[in-house]
């Protein structure tokens, strides 16, 4: 049951703005008064079970929240509070239910939970970015092709699509946002972990190699190349790239045989630029996991060049579901390398890879009819985005497939290759 405020104390006659655990407030802090955790004005079992999560580690909180949570008044917030929460709501026990002191700042600092584990959590000011912030462009339609049996089509992006995209990055940091907020917005309902330890050497590929050395190498080779010479921004995305880096050393266990499963190397160390070398120093030993993850594992994160304005969620691209791989808005990607790229494919040759891929594909007499896109994501507008279904003559197929299996071998040529599955596609008979 759930009692106002009215009911509880005749002093408390103001409703408290609503807030979620995991909101941004960029106004003045409202009116929020002691035990009222959820900041709905009402006092319940809502309460009570947000100050139990948040005793247990469940949930990222603000420094607001826990000052609201902690009804005893001992400075932290344990089951003691979350039960005594509960007594206040149903009338079983009074205390003082008195109006907070709270500042913008308490509102914006997120406190992360401990895990049982002992990773020591990272205290970090920034909010999560909204996605209002990084409003879309609009990008032109694509023109087909004057000559006659061919297919014009036109990819957007540079990779997969999939987590952070690396020329958005490099633009929140040139706009004044942190690694940290730039790692927690591309991926969805996530924080950054201090690891206790990890291994001195990883294995990449075919050998054993300093990790440090090898995490600042590859940022050399992954986005050193596409941020500019403002040294703030320089270094608040190389950071971002460096854990993102060691997350997925981690996910991989610090064991990996491909370039594919993590990303490449570029440079000897001792000729790397220093604020790599500081940049990579600074965040060693952080990585990324889900923040509703008990056990703290590191998440699989994915990155990329450009994308089709908005990420693409990896049920988007690949049909299955990670819940913080999710679509975003992203910013700068319009202005990044080979962000749309547009060739044509004649009629016979799209016949010769769709037959080569499956012979019993049936085809109309109609080159019009070969290949038809169902459904996309609509990252870009409401005819373009990542393709997730297309019907090739009487098949129906993802846009993955059709890209990777069925047009491959002329779709990731050495000039194409890493274009997205973020595609436009036309007939001029």
């Amino acid at each position: 049951m759930k009692r106002s405020f009215k009911k509880i104390t005749a002093l408390l006659c103001a409703a408290a703005l609503y807030l979620p655990l995991t909101a941004a407030v960029a106004l003045a802090a409202p009116v929020v008064y002691l035990c009222d955790v959820s900041m709905d004005g009402t006092i319940g079992a809502e309460d009570a079970r947000l100050a139990l999560r948040m005793a247990v580690g469940l949930d990222e909180y603000t420094v607001a929240h826990q000052k609201a949570a902690d009804a005893d008044g001992d400075n932290k917030v344990t089951p003691a509070d979350a039960r005594l929460i509960l007594r206040v709501s149903v009338g079983l026990e009074r205390i003082e239910i008195r109006k907070l002191s709270l500042s913008d700042e308490d509102f914006g600092t997120y406190v992360h939970p401990n895990t049982e584990k002992g990773q020591e959590p990272i205290k970090t000011e920034n909010r999560v970015p909204s996605q209002d912030e990084f409003p879309l462009p609009s990008v032109p339609m694509p023109v087909a092709s004057s000559q006659s049996g061919t297919f014009t089509m036109t990819s957007y992006g540079w990779g997969d699509g999939v987590g952070m995209s690396q020329y958005g990055a490099a633009e929140m940091a040139r706009r004044g946002y942190t690694y940290e907020q730039i790692l927690r917005y591309y991926y969805t309902g996530t924080e950054l972990v201090k690891a206790d330890s990890y291994p001195e050497y990883t294995f990449r590929i075919d050998d054993y190699y300093d990790t440090e050395k090898l995490i600042a190498c590859m940022v050399n080779a992954e986005i050193y190349g596409i941020v500019d010479g403002n040294p703030a921004a320089h270094k608040e995305v190389l950071k971002a790239q460096a854990v993102v880096l060691f997350t997925l050393l981690k996910y991989h266990d610090f064991y990996t045989r491909s370039v594919y499963e993590i990303g490449a190397v570029k440079g000897s160390y001792s000729t790397l630029p220093q604020i790599i070398k500081d940049a990579v120093h600074e965040v060693m030993g952080e990585y990324i996991a889900q923040t509703s993850d008990p056990e703290k594992k590191a998440i699989s994160a994915l990155f990329f060049a450009t994308c089709a304005l908005r990420t693409a969620s990896a049920k988007d691209v690949w049909g299955y579901d990670y819940p913080y791989l999710q679509a975003v808005n992203s910013p700068g990607d319009v202005d990044g390398y080979l962000f749309s790229n547009t060739f044509t494919i004649s009629r016979s040759r799209m016949r010769e890879m769709i037959m080569d891929y499956d012979s019993s594909i049936r085809l109309s007499s109609d080159p019009s009819e070969w290949v038809k896109i169902l459904a996309h994501s609509a990252s870009i507008d409401d005819k373009r985005g990542y393709v997730t279904k297309v019907q090739v003559g009487d098949r129906v197929m993802d846009g993955y497939t059709f890209c990777s299996d069925v047009i491959g071998d002329y779709f990731w040529t050495s000039d194409l290759m890493g274009c997205s599955t973020a595609f436009y596609l036309t007939y001029t008979p």
